[in-house]
């Protein structure tokens, strides 16, 4: 013990350390490192909970950039559909005018030719007419002085009747 001596250690008070340094360890264990290791463990939930958030977030934005992609190329498709639907309406639509427009323009030449051909049957008949008045009178003047009336009258009739049945 004289070593301990010459060095100037004493036990009584080593083992006071020793205990100081215990309950000093028990007190720092206890008050600081405990709440100290829950704040850390907490800020390391929070990291690991904020880089987790985060993923989800980024798959989350991923996802939606795909899904607005898709919606796009979708709108994109349906408005070039729309659009051949309207010009092949629109084709069907000129087409069903034109051929209307051709089948009234049919009809008013065909109306035309009709009342063309009317008016010269009409025409004829009143040239027919004036034709065999004009006969009449030709003939009346021209047997007037050769034959009786009596006679006059026979040949104007036979002759109206054969100028009728020649225009039949």
């Amino acid at each position: 013990m004289e070593l301990f001596d010459q060095f100037g250690f004493d036990p009584k008070l080593f083992i006071a350390q020793i205990i100081n340094f215990l309950i000093l360890a028990f007190i720092f264990k206890r008050f600081l490192y405990k709440p100290l290791l829950k704040v850390i463990k907490d800020r390391e939930q929070k990291i690991t909970q904020g880089l987790s958030d985060a993923e989800k977030a980024e798959k989350a934005l991923r996802s939606a950039e795909e899904e607005r992609e898709a919606v796009l190329k979708k709108a994109s498709l349906e408005a070039e559909e729309i659009l051949k639907q309207t010009q092949e309406s629109a084709e069907d639509a000129r087409t069903k005018v034109l051929a209307k427009t051709k089948a009234e323009s049919e009809k008013m030449i065909e109306d035309a030719k009709k009342a063309a051909q009317a008016e010269f049957e009409r025409m004829q008949k009143e040239i027919r007419g004036i034709s065999l008045k004009l006969s009449e009178e030709i003939l009346q003047k021209s047997i007037e002085h050769i034959f009786t009336k009596e006679e006059q009258e026979k040949i104007i009739k036979r002759n109206i009747e054969q100028l009728k049945n020649d225009e039949k």
